[in-house]
């Protein structure tokens, strides 16, 4: 990763005789800097239906439209702990192929 390249965390928890458990993904996001502004390219959260990883893909740098889709967090993952270490494990991992996606994305606008 760059300078213009981040990973942006946020969640909510609850914390019951000393144990954390998360509650809801708030945002686990890619972000791009550029001209001097940060453009998220992907984000995921789990705010909008219980039960589901709500997923944000950039289509177009231009007007900022976004594809939306919904990931079922019951199929694999048992909780929102584990979904929250795999998705910032997948945007460390793969960061480059969103970036470049929307690179090339961005110069066919």
């Amino acid at each position: 990763m760059s300078l213009e390249d981040r990973i942006s965390v946020c969640y909510r928890y609850n914390i019951h005789n000393h144990v954390r458990t998360i509650t809801d993904i708030v945002n686990v996001s890619y972000d791009l800097e550029r001209s001097g502004k940060w453009i998220t390219i992907i984000h995921y959260d789990s705010i909008h239906v219980k039960g589901f990883i709500h997923v944000h893909l950039l289509e177009n740098f231009t007007e900022k439209n976004y594809i939306e889709f919904f990931l079922d967090k019951t199929s694999s993952l048992s909780s929102l702990g584990k979904w929250l270490t795999q998705l910032q494990k997948h945007l460390r991992e793969n960061y480059d192929i969103y970036k470049n996606d929307a690179l090339y994305r961005s110069q066919n606008e």
